[in-house]
């Protein structure tokens, strides 16, 4: 599941407050509705980033360390 791979956390603030899915690949881009392609953000990370490309590669690999 997901959200447990995650901790049920958002990946952008550690949020766990209102946590929804945020395609990586915005599904308007073309992006799909699969595993690979969905993280976990909370409402307000969500919203702010609206249907943008986000590499959260960086933020992903600091918090498995």
């Amino acid at each position: 599941d997901i959200l447990n791979i995650y901790d049920r956390k958002c990946v952008y603030c550690n949020s766990v407050e209102r946590i929804t899915m945020d395609h990586l690949l915005p599904l308007s881009k073309n992006g799909d509705h699969v595993k690979t392609n969905v993280i976990p953000a909370c409402l307000s990370c969500n919203s702010r980033k609206g249907n943008n490309i986000m590499n959260v590669q960086l933020k992903l690999s600091m918090r498995v360390a």
